[in-house]
C-alpha cells in the first residue's frame, strides 16, 4: 500500500507547494539522443603508473595531478605541461604538500592567474579527522610561479550541515568565472557557500528542494559495515554536483532522492529519481524539474545542457531559463 502511495505522493508535491514551480523535464527537452562531445582529458603524456587525480588549465598551461603507488601509500605529484602541444610535462613537482591535492578530482580544481586553487585534503595536514572539525578549512590556495607553496586556506561547510551525520569530508566547489567567485557545497547541506579568491566568504544561500529530507544521523567510522553504509547512501536525499551555465548565466543543483527499499531494508530498487535546482547568477532559485532516470551526468553546451542517460555518447539537450 505505502509503494503505490509514493508515486502519488510525489504528484501531489510537485504541483502545488507553496508557490515553488517544479516542472516535468520535457517542458524543457530540445532534442533527444543528442551526441555528447568527446570527454576532455590533460594534453599531457605522464609517466607510466601514474593515475590522474585532477587537472585544469590556462590559457597556457595544463596543470595535472596524478598518484603513483608507493610502498605504503599513494605519492602524488603536480605536472604542468604546454597546453598549446600533446606531449610530455615541461615541468613536475614531487611533495608531502602535494598530498592536499589528492582530493582535486572531486573538491574542485582551478587555476586563475599565478594561483591554483583544489580541494583540500587536510587529514593529511592536520592529521585529524576532518569530520570531527567542521570549521577545519575546505580550500587552498597555491602560489604556482616557481614555489608552490600553499599561500592560505580557507572555507567551512555550510552553516546547517548536519552536525550528527560523519561520512568523511564531502565539500567541493565550482568556479564562476562572470562574478570571480568559488561556490562550495556538499552532500548534506541544503546551503552553498560562496567566497572571494581572496578566501572571504561572502554569504551563504539556501539552493534545495522541497523534496530534501534532513538525513539520519550516521557515521561512517563507527558503522565498520558496508551495508550500513550503503543504506545509508541509498535510503537517503544527498545532494550531487554543482554546476555553473556560463552562457545562461544559471546554477544547476542535482538532488537525488532515496531508492524504494524492500521489505527488509538492506536491498533497493533499481532506479533513482533526482531533482534538478534551477537558480538565477545570484544563487536565487528560479524553479526545480523532476526527473525519473537514474543520477545523470550534465554537459553545458552553447546549444543547451545535455543529461546523458543513453550511453557515454547520447544525451538528450535541454534548453533552461
Amino acid at each position: 500500500m505505502i509503494r503505490r502511495l509514493i508515486p502519488l505522493l510525489i504528484a501531489i508535491t510537485l504541483t502545488a507547494c507553496n508557490g515553488v514551480q517544479r516542472y516535468e523535464p520535457d517542458r524543457f527537452l530540445v532534442a533527444e539522443h543528442h551526441a555528447i562531445p568527446p570527454a576532455k582529458t590533460p594534453p599531457v603524456t605522464l609517466p607510466q603508473g601514474y593515475r590522474i587525480m585532477g587537472y585544469c588549465c590556462d590559457d597556457t598551461t595544463v596543470y595535472t595531478i596524478a598518484a603513483s603507488a608507493g610502498q605504503n601509500r599513494w605519492e602524488y605529484s603536480l605536472f604542468i605541461g604546454d597546453s598549446l602541444q600533446l606531449d610530455a610535462p615541461k615541468a613536475s613537482y614531487r611533495s608531502e604538500t602535494f598530498i592536499a591535492m589528492a582530493n582535486a578530482a572531486s573538491g574542485g580544481m582551478v587555476a586563475i592567474g599565478k594561483t591554483l586553487y583544489t580541494g583540500l585534503l587536510s587529514e593529511e595536514i592536520f592529521h585529524d579527522r576532518l569530520y570531527e572539525q567542521p570549521d577545519s578549512p575546505c580550500i587552498c590556495c597555491w602560489n604556482i610561479t616557481n614555489s608552490f607553496d600553499a599561500m592560505f586556506f580557507f572555507g567551512s561547510l555550510p552553516a546547517d550541515q548536519p552536525a550528527n551525520v560523519h561520512i568523511g569530508r564531502d565539500a567541493r566547489f565550482i568556479f564562476n568565472p562572470d562574478d570571480s567567485v568559488l561556490v562550495l557545497h556538499t552532500l548534506l547541506a541544503p546551503s552553498v557557500a560562496v567566497y572571494s579568491l581572496d578566501g572571504q566568504l561572502m554569504g551563504e544561500h539556501r539552493l534545495t528542494s522541497r523534496l530534501y529530507g534532513k538525513p539520519m544521523p550516521f557515521s561512517i567510522e563507527q558503522s565498520h559495515n558496508s551495508a550500513e553504509t550503503l543504506k545509508f547512501y541509498e535510503s537517503n536525499t544527498l545532494f550531487s554536483n554543482l554546476y555553473y551555465d556560463n552562457y545562461r548565466k544559471l546554477y544547476y543543483r542535482i538532488l537525488v532522492l532515496p531508492r524504494e527499499a524492500s521489505g527488509d531494508g538492506m536491498t533497493f530498487g533499481e532506479h533513482r529519481h533526482w531533482v534538478l535546482i534551477v537558480a538565477d547568477s545570484n544563487l536565487r532559485k528560479r524553479y526545480e524539474v523532476f526527473f525519473h532516470d537514474n543520477i545523470p551526468t550534465l554537459h553545458i553546451t552553447p546549444e543547451g545542457v545535455l543529461i546523458s542517460k543513453y550511453n557515454e555518447t547520447e544525451a538528450d539537450l535541454y534548453l533552461f531559463d
